[in-house]
Formats: structure tokens, C-alpha cells, sequence
């Protein structure tokens, strides 16, 4: 079911207003989402589902740029119109952020595996809400990379190293290797760069930026110990029983991506 949309004159004055729906069969969780993003002038839900059968349809007859999925509906949940909508290839344009009550270590990686980008668990603010989703809009049209490409290995890496995906620390990493490969920077500074490109983007502040990234792998450090362990083994780290800086945590990831690069090119 559709609700109205922002005026057209908000988006030919480029403002780049994002599409969003909204699955959720909570009434009043529902509600109060669509209400938050529309006060904030940055996303116009178009779009609104009770299951994971509505949000199929809805997404098989509009352009919708960015999901919102509670996991636990009736009929069809959210893993399940993930697994749906993925095998179908209806996610390509599509980000998604998955809304949990339950932290499931089992959850998340299926969810993630079959194409959600973010989750996000309950209960959260409205201004932790907004502040995902803008890190998760923020575009890269111009450019001949194969950004779902560099995504894939961006997650994997990410991931295969132990660093907890569920914090913002995590996604600020990953878009800052995905600015760092876009602008091919081959030196740069994570405090005069890459925090200040970071904050902008997502509209923070630089020394949360740093905070979140630091605590991301301080808990890959205590958690996850054995893979981030392992990963720094693998790249030669100087000391693989000390925790790695931002930048040189940074440094090894992107090292590990165009690694790949190379290898799958040659």
C-alpha cells in the first residue's frame, strides 16, 4: 500500500530524497517510523508492508531504494522474503536494513548472506535510525567499478577478520574503504580524510567516527579473537596478539580487497 510522496519539486531541486518502505506488522512501530522519516526531509516512504508477501509485491512493481524489514512477521518473515528476493535479483538497487528484537549471531549472518546491508537491533532511536540510513545512501553513481563487486569483497573481508556487523563502526569502515578504492587513493590520512569524509557523509563527527571504529575492533579483539588473530597472521601484522590501530586495520583490509582485485583480473 502506497502513501503520499514527497512533492517533485523537492526532487528536481536535488535533494536526492530516498525511497523507502517500510515491513513491519507492528501498527505502532510501523507508524512511528514513517512519521520519523518524513520529519527528516531526507526520506520519503513510499511504500508500507505488514509481511514479507506484501513487501514482494511492492518491490516487483516500484523502485524503492532502501528497505526497512522487521524479521518476525506472520505469513512470511523477514529471512524469508530476503532469501525470496535475493534468488529473484530484486535486491541489485535495493539496500537493506533488517530491524531485530533478537541478537542472533545465526540470524544475522543469514540475513546478511542473502543481501541485507545493516541490522539494526531493537529497541533503537529514531536519530540511530536516521543516521544508518544515511551511511547506507550515500551513493557512488559515477564511475565504471563494479561496486557490487567491491562490496562483496568489502563484506567478506570485513567479516572474515571478526569485526562485529552490527556496529557502526563496521559500516563506517566499509564506507570508507569503498571511498579510499572509488578515488583509487593510494596514500591517505585516516584522521584528515577519512574521518572528516566519514562524519560528512553520515552527518557526525569526526571523533565518532574514530570512537566507533575503535570500539568495532575492540570487540573483534575480545569476541573474535581467533579470526581477527587469524587475519592478522595472514598479512604479516607485527604483533598478531595486539589490537591493530583504525588505520592499520584500514590498511591491511584494503590490501586483502585489491589482492583479490589483482588476482581475479590476472
Amino acid at each position: 500500500m502506497s502513501i503520499q510522496a514527497r512533492s517533485k519539486e523537492d526532487i528536481a531541486m536535488g535533494k536526492q530524497i530516498k525511497q523507502v518502505m517500510v515491513v513491519d506488522d507492528s501498527h505502532f512501530g510501523l507508524r512511528k517510523i514513517v512519521e520519523m522519516l518524513e520529519q527528516s526531509g531526507d526520506f520519503n516512504v513510499i511504500a508500507k508492508a505488514k509481511d514479507g508477501y506484501e513487501a514482494m509485491a511492492i518491490l516487483k512493481r516500484q523502485n524503492i531504494d532502501v528497505i526497512l524489514l522487521d524479521l518476525f512477521m506472520p505469513k512470511c518473515d523477514g529471512l524469508g522474503f530476503l532469501k525470496q528476493a535475493s534468488n529473484d535479483n530484486l535486491l541489485d538497487q535495493t539496500k537493506v536494513i533488517v530491524l531485530s528484537e533478537i541478537q542472533d549471531d545465526n540470524v544475522i549472518e543469514q540475513a546478511l548472506k542473502w543481501g541485507a546491508h545493516f541490522v539494526l537491533f531493537k529497541p533503537f532511536t529514531m536519530q540511530t535510525l536516521i543516521e544508518r540510513l544515511r551511511i547506507l545512501t550515500v551513493q557512488k553513481d559515477e564511475s565504471s567499478i563494479d561496486y557490487s563487486s567491491i562490496n562483496s569483497h568489502i563484506i567478506k573481508h570485513l567479516k572474515d577478520s571478526g569485526l562485529p556487523s552490527h556496529t557502526f563502526g563496521y559500516q563506517y569502515f566499509r564506507l570508507a574503504i569503498e571511498h579510499v578504492l572509488k578515488e583509487s587513493l593510494d596514500v591517505f590520512s585516516i584522521t584528515k580524510t577519512i574521518y572528516p569524509f566519514v562524519a560528512k557523509s553520515c552527518k557526525t563527527s569526526s571523533a565518532n567516527v574514530d570512537k566507533a571504529m575503535r570500539h568495532s575492533v575492540t570487540l573483534a579483539f575480545e569476541h573474535n579473537k581467533d579470526r581477527l588473530n587469524q587475519f592478522l597472521v595472514s598479512m604479516n601484522y607485527k604483533d598478531p596478539t595486539k589490537k591493530p590501530s583504525n588505520s592499520e586495520y584500514m590498511s591491511m583490509i584494503l590490501e586483502k580487497i585489491k589482492e583479490d582485485m589483482y588476482r581475479s583480473h590476472s
